[in-house]
């Protein structure tokens, strides 16, 4: 009998959309802390009836847990990208450089030149982002984080006439969190995102539209889809008929 394995993080062991997927999975589901799994080495026989899913993009243990258990012949969802531990910069500069629109990215050794608002992120997953409004702002908040753990990204949601929109691709399908359409402009920057990172197999990613084009704010490798039911369905109908 197949198995589904969620690891999440300490902090998000009962978290919303993990816990429905455990109700909603027709399939013997169980959920691992991923710290806990590491640091006491937790022996646990993976087979390839397991199918791991991991809901903690913001945890440096991933690619050490997928080491552990790589001569298994379970399935890992998202296997490569996650081995590849990438930071949330270098997701946005492969996005980039395979021709998805980002926000332009400003070095953080050019602190004196930077053109407000903008947004300083950290730089990783599920980290700390705060949309800052002048120099000042900008000083006190280094006072007590390292400015080498972040990076500042233009303020794009400041052009007029602009939609934050939130998707879910789901090995090739594509859903809106507002079931808004998906055009083929969408539809073609979804798949980039996808062969960018590895082909990626499942994500959720915040989209700014502007009047004229699309920017990638955001990728989450680890979607629950908490937010749309229709990808949620997609994704267990794949998960159980793989």
């Amino acid at each position: 009998m197949k198995n589904f394995v969620i690891f999440v993080s300490r902090d998000n062991v009962f978290e919303g959309s993990t816990m429905l997927l455990k109700k909603e999975v027709k399939l013997n589901t169980e959920i691992i802390c991923i710290e806990s799994f590491v640091e006491n080495r937790i022996k646990r026989n993976f087979s390839n009836e397991d199918i791991i899913l991991f809901k903690c993009c913001n945890s440096k243990w991933i690619s050490r847990v997928i080491y552990m258990i790589e001569t298994t012949k379970c399935i890992i969802i998202n296997k490569e990208y996650f081995a590849n531990n990438y930071s949330k910069i270098q997701v946005q500069e492969r996005l980039s450089y395979n021709l998805v629109k980002i926000p332009f990215i400003h070095s953080i050794t050019n602190v004196e030149n930077l053109k407000y608002p903008l947004y300083c992120k950290e730089n990783k997953h599920q980290g700390v982002t705060i949309k800052v409004f002048n120099k000042i702002t900008l000083t006190r908040f280094f006072e007590k984080f390292d400015i080498r753990d972040f990076y500042f990204e233009e303020s794009v949601d400041d052009i007029k006439e602009t939609s934050e929109i939130k998707i879910y691709y789901v090995k090739g399908q594509i859903f809106r969190e507002d079931k808004g359409i998906v055009d083929e402009e969408l539809k073609g920057i979804c798949q980039k995102i996808s062969s960018s990172l590895n082909e990626l197999e499942i994500f959720s990613s915040d989209i700014i539209k502007t009047k004229e084009e699309y920017y990638v704010i955001d990728v989450n490798a680890c979607a629950g889809f908490y937010l749309s039911k229709d990808a949620r369905k997609e994704f267990i109908k794949i998960l159980e008929n793989s």
